[in-house]
């Protein structure tokens, strides 16, 4: 098949090309990613609070219910900051330590991660961008295979950025609306991208454009690789889409909790009229072992899986 000219069924002598696999050019787009990384674990380690209602005005609101696995970091990050403290024994540390904590510092920090979120996304755009172009004039599989990487690692820092921004752009509609779109955006090309590797024949030396035409014959829907890391992608921003807005958010909390009284209020009335029976005690054992102990075990892996996929804290992870 030709694709503009290009012999998509010979192998092509492929150069380096330094200006897509370079390593300053490398550098400079992995830098600011790796950067994002690190001003995000200063921020979840000095800086995160999830008693704070992120939505509100009042920075001393408090949320009604915070996430369990976040309260377990906050409280354990703070009784370990409390016993570095009371062993450095300073008080200089102490009133270091009181002002770092301070608004002000906690929103310069949020500035830096918003420029360097910003930056992540147009980075991930630019480099799409000029992949797609480079396509049209003959760029290897290979070289293509390296740019989706690096728009990949710019929109995984990008989302793991969102979420610690919530405050801000909620107070910033125009701009939270503009993220969104570009989100939007940089999602689509990276999907487009990452499914010319699903190609049953992509071939490293091949022109990438080849195997980006439509329509194509080859793609392979079974590859579960590929259609993991989609899935995973579209269900991460689906998910900081929603945290981003508060109706939304909040709704989606206690409509979910709602759902599940509701699917098992069922069995627990079953429950309590067969416990409350005359029933023997052997048999209360036995009804006790086969059904009290399987729907509690599943309730409880339930709510253990929903608060980890809800934790603000365990977001970056994903």
């Amino acid at each position: 098949m030709e694709a503009r000219g290009l012999n998509c069924s010979t192998y092509a002598d492929h150069h380096p090309d330094p200006d897509i696999a370079g390593i300053g050019v490398i550098i400079g787009f992995l830098g600011p990613a790796w950067l994002v990384v690190f001003i995000l674990v200063i921020y979840y380690v000095l800086f995160y609070n999830p008693t704070i209602d992120p939505f509100s005005d009042d920075p001393t609101e408090k949320l009604e219910r915070p996430n369990s696995i976040d309260m377990l970091f906050y409280n354990t990050r703070n009784a370990i900051l409390r016993r570095l403290l009371l062993a450095s024994g300073s008080q200089t540390t102490r009133s270091f330590w009181r002002k770092l904590q301070s608004c002000g510092t906690r929103d310069s920090v949020n500035e830096v991660v918003m420029s360097l979120s910003d930056l992540q996304i147009v980075s991930g755009i630019a480099i799409l961008t000029s992949g797609y172009y480079e396509a049209t004039r003959g760029l290897s599989g290979y070289h293509w295979k390296m740019i989706v990487r690096v728009a990949w690692f710019s929109t995984i820092t990008h989302l793991a950025a969102v979420s610690c921004l919530r405050t801000y752009l909620h107070q910033t509609q125009v701009k939270r609306l503009l993220r969104l779109i570009l989100m939007g955006i940089l999602a689509v090309m990276v999907i487009t991208a990452t499914l010319a590797a699903a190609d049953t024949d992509f071939d490293d030396d091949l022109p990438a454009i080849c195997f980006l035409q439509l329509p194509r014959s080859g793609v392979d829907l079974q590859n579960i690789d590929v259609l993991s890391a989609v899935v995973l992608l579209l269900y991460n921003i689906l998910l900081r889409v929603l945290k981003l807005h508060k109706t939304v958010s909040k709704v989606w909390d206690r409509t979910f909790r709602e759902i599940v009284v509701r699917l098992c209020m069922p069995a627990v009335k079953a429950i309590v009229r067969t416990t409350s029976s005359g029933i023997p005690l052997t048999r209360k054992r036995v009804y006790y072992i086969l059904n009290i102990q399987p729907l509690v075990s599943a309730l409880i892996l339930g709510e253990t899986y929903y608060l980890i996929y809800t934790s603000t804290v365990a977001e970056p992870s994903r």
